[in-house]
């Protein structure tokens, strides 16, 4: 927990959530939003503005990505690993996105992983994709 107040000390986050609720929204009652939501655009904002990105751009940049989220996710529990799961879940999605169908030796190296590993990464990263693309149009269509 400290570690996450440690991402917001330095930050003026007061404000934050008056900028989630566009006009479009303005019908929506605000307890529906649960206080995850607003800790998410918190913790985006204060990442953003640690990797040097201006208030105003962070602060677009993160409303952007949770409502992307939330507009995918849309009533979906999910789990966020920590630690070394957080890891090894993160450089299995960048080894996905890296790959290009050409560059398996290239990502091996890269990694410190064998030409099959990084195979069955990327099989399984595409499983992964498609299932929720699936899940995602059988109940929308």
């Amino acid at each position: 927990m400290g570690e996450q107040q440690d991402l917001l000390q330095d930050d003026d986050t007061g404000d934050l959530i008056d900028g989630i609720l566009g006009a479009d929204d303005e019908d929506l009652p605000r307890e529906r939003w649960p206080q995850q939501l607003a800790e998410l655009v918190d913790v985006t904002f204060a990442a953003l503005r640690r990797e040097g990105v201006g208030d105003a751009e962070a602060l677009r940049l993160a409303e952007a990505v949770v409502l992307a989220q939330a507009m995918y996710l849309g009533g979906d529990r999910i789990y966020l690993p920590k630690g070394d799961a957080l890891a090894t879940a993160l450089t299995h999605a960048r080894i996905f996105h890296e790959h290009n169908g050409r560059n398996v030796h290239e990502l091996a190296r890269q990694y410190g992983m064998t030409t099959r590993q990084i195979q069955r990464i990327y099989s399984q990263q595409l499983r992964y994709r498609r299932g929720r693309r699936q899940r995602h149009f059988n109940f929308e269509g």
